[in-house]
């Protein structure tokens, strides 16, 4: 089953640029972007993986931090859609049966 992590970025050197880092995270899981330093990533990808892909984009002077995020571990206040994308991918649906 995919985690979710949480990605969030420091922009040192390289051009704030939200929809480059979109189209890297998409190579490795489903998405969504909270603003344009952080991002919600479902993947079966190791963070590092995830750090070293993004590293690729961006220079050292910049910084990103990958951490799991688990049901138990996250509490806020969202908009529902940011929930059901959580559960959605915590929770999955049963299959149907045979």
């Amino acid at each position: 089953m995919p985690k979710i992590y949480l990605v969030t970025l420091q922009w040192i050197e390289t051009a704030q640029n939200p929809e480059m880092i979109d189209a890297q995270l998409g190579q490795y899981g489903d998405w969504i972007r909270w603003n344009g330093w952080t991002w919600f990533v479902s993947t079966n990808y190791a963070p590092a993986v995830l750090r070293m892909a993004l590293m690729s984009k961006l220079t050292t002077s910049d910084f990103v931090i990958v951490s799991e995020l688990t049901p138990q571990a996250i509490e806020g206040w969202a908009p529902n859609w940011v929930w059901d994308w959580f559960n959605s991918r915590w929770f999955p649906p049963p299959p149907p049966p045979p």
